[in-house]
């Protein structure tokens, strides 16, 4: 077990280029946005619900699915920053392959293949080099300013993640210089540099080496049998997936907002650039205050306020269907459910991020990590069948469901959840 956050001189200097690293990462959640901007550039191409519900669940899906794969490879390494730096070289390469591709071909079976190549591999490389930062965080950041981290992380890239959204109303306006899909390849350009600068800021992150309890042997047979003893026996960790699954599945409905909003209340094609500007400023504003609040109300209580956040978002959605608001009525109304939806996800990414890494023993965070992430991708993937729902209930139907499985999440997280740090701070020892 390793404890060098406690007493490690370089915590102030990792602690800025983490920051930083979130920076670059914040500004390319907004640059591909796959809610708003990468759902925007295949309704260019397509109007098949199933395919325009997918980026949503492929990026998101991706990113948890393949931690798993590497935990028992990441819980061996004493230091774990060179297999960051291996992964990401290959994350890069991706990016220069959805660029090229976007800016060369203009058939839409082409752009269609392009991107799903790209959605199909670069949130698994993404997942791996992710469950490694989670590991350097969790060696280097005390527990109680994990949250903070992530804060400081979201709220700085916010201000970057601003003028990324303005390039991206920029480049949606038909005014803009270089046309569909080259639009988008320039957009995509800019989230492959930033890739590059979070990637490089990492590379002057000092890790220390730590002590950690491998694996068994026995290969896939014991990895399992320590994956399903964990599963029996703790019982905050199966509150805590099971809570994050009803909340995923509802926020994987998410990409649909935008499209049921234009096709049933006319709303026009660059409301999504504002609605995405929006977005941007709601985050930048709740993950200062959710910084705040996780350090004093804890995270778990955080988790609870982001779960309410999340309830809010579907009634209002199912709201506008019985009110069947028009104009500029329509337009504020999904203004308002978007910066809802923002918010929802700001505190999410702050207390589950943070709580992702209290809840394991730290002698075993990288199995934890990966099984939880990768129970949350199969999740995630399972919103790609959301189009075939629509076929069947509708979207009043889908957003309804999407309501009760938020409703299930809050009921998990607020009755059932801890945070185990907060004892271990005033006792010493992990509940």
């Amino acid at each position: 077990m390793n404890n060098g956050w406690t007493s490690w001189p370089d915590l102030r200097r990792n602690f800025s280029l983490m920051v930083l690293n979130g920076i670059a990462f914040r500004a390319i959640d907004t640059l591909v946005s796959p809610t708003l901007v990468l759902t925007v550039f295949l309704s260019q191409l397509t109007d098949n619900p199933v395919i325009l519900g997918m980026p949503m669940a492929l990026w998101s899906g991706g990113f948890m699915l393949s931690q798993l794969w590497v935990s028992g490879t990441i819980q061996r390494l004493p230091l774990v920053l060179p297999f960051y730096r291996t992964v990401s070289a290959f994350r890069l390469a991706i990016w220069a392959v959805l660029v090229v591709g976007t800016a060369v071909f203009t058939d839409a079976t082409a752009l269609i293949a392009v991107l799903f190549l790209f959605l199909l591999i670069y949130p698994l490389l993404w997942g791996m080099a992710g469950i490694a930062f989670f590991e350097v965080v969790g060696k280097t950041v005390p527990p109680r300013m994990r949250g903070l981290l992530y804060s400081w992380r979201l709220t700085l890239g916010g201000l970057l993640a601003l003028a990324a959204g303005w390039l991206v109303n920029q480049a949606l306006t038909p005014e803009f210089p270089l046309a569909f899909p080259r639009n988008f390849a320039l957009l995509f350009g800019a989230a492959g540099f930033s890739t590059l600068v979070g990637v490089a800021s990492m590379q002057f992150v000092r890790e220390p080496p730590a002590q950690v309890l491998a694996p068994a042997g026995g290969g896939l047979r014991q990895r399992w049998q320590e994956i399903r003893t964990v599963w029996r026996g703790d019982r905050l960790f199966r509150h805590y997936v099971l809570g994050r699954i009803a909340l995923l599945l509802a926020a994987g409905t998410a990409p649909l907002i935008i499209v049921y909003a234009q096709a049933r209340f006319a709303l026009p094609l660059n409301a999504a650039a504002i609605f995405l500007m929006a977005d941007t400023v709601t985050g930048l504003v709740t993950v200062a205050v959710s910084g705040w609040l996780s350090a004093r109300i804890g995270d778990q209580r955080l988790g609870v306020l982001a779960a309410a956040l999340g309830v809010a978002v579907f009634v209002l959605i199912l709201g506008a269907g019985w009110v069947n608001p028009d104009g500029a009525l329509a337009f504020v109304w999904f203004l308002l459910v978007f910066v809802l939806l923002a918010a929802h996800n700001s505190a999410s990414s702050i207390s589950f991020t943070a709580l992702t890494l209290n809840i394991p023993p730290e002698d075993r965070r990288p199995l934890y990590i990966g099984l939880s992430n990768t129970i949350f991708g199969l999740a995630s993937y399972l919103s790609i069948g959301q189009g075939v729902l629509v076929g069947l209930i509708g979207y009043a139907g889908l957003f309804a469901l999407a309501a009760v499985l938020a409703a299930l999440g809050l009921w998990q997280v607020a009755v059932y959840l801890h945070d185990p740090t907060d004892r271990q701070v005033a006792t010493g020892e992990h509940a």
